[in-house]
C-alpha cells in the first residue's frame, strides 16, 4: 500500500524526500552513457549470495544509476492518464503488482513487474528483469536481473512479483533437475536498492499452499487456515507457526510496513474479527466483532476496511458469493467505529485473499470478479465512504484488472491480457480523484 502526499502525514513526492514520500536522487549514469550497455556490464551487478546455478545468473543492481526514462503520463480521457512502462527495451511486461508500501515508516506507492529484454542476453539468450517503480516520482528505484546463460530448457522461471511490489521470486535449475529451487527476495531499502534474500533456497514456493504477505523488513507471513506461520528471520526460508486458531480461520490478510493485519472468520456462524501482528509484538485484536464474513481487507495505517460477502456456497470467498459490501473502521476505535456500506453489485462475486483491495482516507478500491458480466467478469470499484458513492471501471475488451492501489490523489491500476498472452501489459493508468464523478445511490 502507498502515498502521493498532501492528506496523509506529509508532503508530496516520491521515495526518499521528506514527509510521507520523497524522490530518490539518482547517481550518475552507469556504464551506458545514456544507453543500456550497463545492463550487460557485470561490474554493475551483485550476484545472488549462496548456491546458484550455471544455467541462470540472478543479480541485483549495485548502484542507483538506473538509466530508465521517468514515467511520462499522457491523457486517456476525463480524469485519466496513462504511462507506458516498456521504454523501448521489450514488447511486454507481466506479473504486475501495485500497492502502498512503507519504508522506515514513510508511505510510498510502488509498482513492480517482470520485463523480458530478449535482445540483451549473453550469446543471444533471454534476459529478464523485475523493475521496481516509484509511481509518484515515476523513477525506477531498483532492478533484479535473471540471465539465461545456456540454451536449452533451463528452469529460470517463474520470475516476477505479484504477492507485493517489494517481493520477487525466481525458479532455477538445470534441464535434468528433478526439482527446481526458488530464490525469494524482498526490496527493503529503495534508497540503496538493497534486497533481503531468504535462504536456504526452497524446493517449492511455500505460498503454493498458503497465501502469504511480505513485511518491509523481509519477514513473510503465511495464512494456512487455522495456522499462521512466518519465516524465522527476514533472511530465512524456514517457517514456524506463531498463532493457532480455535473455532476460526484466517480468510484474508494485508501487510503495511512491518505490520500485518488479517481477518478471522467464525467457523460456526457469519462474522469474525480483525487482528494485527508485528515482529517483536504479541498478536492484537483491533476489531473484535465484524458483522459478516470479510473476504478482503486493506489498511492505510489509520483505518482498516473490509469487503463482506455472504458465504452461501462452500464457505469460500473465491466461490462466487452474493451481497458484496464494504465496511470501514478506525484502528484506534475498533468495532465501535464500524460503518457498513450498501450492496455494491447484484449477483455473485469472487475475490482473492491478498492484493485485491486498498484504502486511502475515505476512498476504498477493490478488484471484483462479477458473475455474468460481459467484460470477462473483472471489474474495479471505487467507493467514497463519506456518502458511499461509487464508481465502476471496466477493462478493455480481452483484458482484466491485474493490480490496483488508491492514494490520496490517484487511483492506479493495470489491466492485462487474457487468453494466450495472459498477464501481459504495457501501461499503468491513474485516475485523478479530484476530477472524478461518482454515482450516488
Amino acid at each position: 500500500m502507498q502515498n502521493a502526499g498532501g492528506t496523509e502525514g506529509g508532503g508530496s513526492g516520491g521515495l526518499g524526500e521528506g514527509g510521507s514520500g520523497g524522490t530518490i536522487q539518482p547517481g550518475g549514469r552507469g556504464g551506458g552513457g545514456g544507453g543500456l550497455d550497463w545492463v550487460r556490464d557485470p561490474a554493475q551487478w551483485e550476484p545472488l549470495p549462496g548456491e546458484w546455478t550455471e544455467w541462470c545468473v540472478l543479480s541485483t543492481k549495485k548502484h542507483l544509476d538506473l538509466d530508465f526514462p521517468v514515467l511520462h503520463w499522457t491523457s486517456c480521457g476525463s480524469a485519466c492518464e496513462k504511462a507506458n512502462v516498456l521504454d523501448g527495451v521489450s514488447t511486454f511486461a507481466a506479473r504486475a503488482s501495485l500497492s502502498r508500501v512503507q519504508f522506515s515508516g514513510k508511505d510510498a506507492w510502488l509498482a513492480s513487474f517482470a520485463q523480458p529484454w530478449t535482445t540483451l542476453g549473453a550469446n543471444g539468450m533471454v534476459l529478464e528483469t523485475v523493475r521496481f517503480l516509484d509511481l509518484v516520482s515515476g523513477k525506477t528505484v531498483a532492478l533484479v536481473k535473471l540471465e539465461h546463460t545456456h540454451s536449452g530448457q533451463s528452469t529460470c522461471a517463474p520470475f516476477g512479483a505479484q504477492e507485493s511490489p517489494t517481493y520477487v521470486r525466481a525458479g532455477f535449475g538445470a534441464p535434468d533437475d528433478e526439482e527446481s529451487k526458488y530464490a525469494i527476495g524482498t526490496l527493503v531499502d529503495p534508497s540503496s536498492g538493497k534486497f533481503v534474500w531468504q535462504q536456504p533456497w526452497t524446493v517449492a514456493p511455500p505460498e503454493s499452499s498458503c497465501p502469504a504477505v511480505t513485511l518491509q523488513e523481509g519477514t513473510r507471513v503465511f495464512f494456512c487456515g487455522r495456522r499462521i506461520k512466518k519465516t524465522e528471520q527476514p533472511d530465512s526460508s524456514r517457517l514456524i507457526t506463531f498463532e493457532s486458531l480455535a473455532g476460526r480461520y484466517a480468510s484474508t490478510a494485508v501487510a503495511l510496513g512491518d505490520s500485518v493485519l488479517w481477518s478471522e472468520l467464525d467457523v460456526a456462524q457469519p462474522g469474525g474479527r480483525v487482528r494485527r501482528w508485528s515482529p517483536g509484538s504479541d498478536v492484537q485484536t483491533v476489531v473484535d466483532s465484524v458483522p459478516g464474513d470479510t473476504c478482503a481487507v486493506a489498511t492505510d495505517g489509520q483505518s482498516v476496511a473490509g469487503l463482506l460477502l455472504d458465504l452461501e456456497w462452500s464457505g469460500a470467498c473465491n466461490a462466487n458469493q452474493p451481497n458484496p459490501r464494504f465496511w470501514r473502521a478506525s484502528l484506534d476505535q475498533g468495532s465501535a467505529s464500524i460503518e457498513v456500506g450498501p450492496t455494491l453489485a447484484e449477483g455473485r462475486v469472487e475475490v482473492w485473499p491478498t492484493g485485491w483491495m486498498s484504502i486511502s482516507g475515505d476512498m476504498i478500491a477493490a478488484m471484483i470478479n462479477v458473475e455474468d458480466t460481459p467484460v470477462n467478469r473483472s471489474r474495479l470499484v471505487l467507493t467514497r465512504t463519506t456518502d458511499w458513492a461509487t464508481k465502476w471501471f471496466d477493462p478493455p475488451a480481452g483484458q482484466y484488472f491485474a493490480a490496483q492501489a488508491v492514494s490520496p490523489d490517484y487511483l492506479y491500476y493495470i489491466t492485462a491480457k487474457t487468453g494466450g498472452q495472459h498477464g501481459r501489459f504495457s501501461e499503468i493508468v491513474r485516475i485523478d480523484l479530484s476530477k472524478l464523478d461518482f454515482e450516488t445511490r
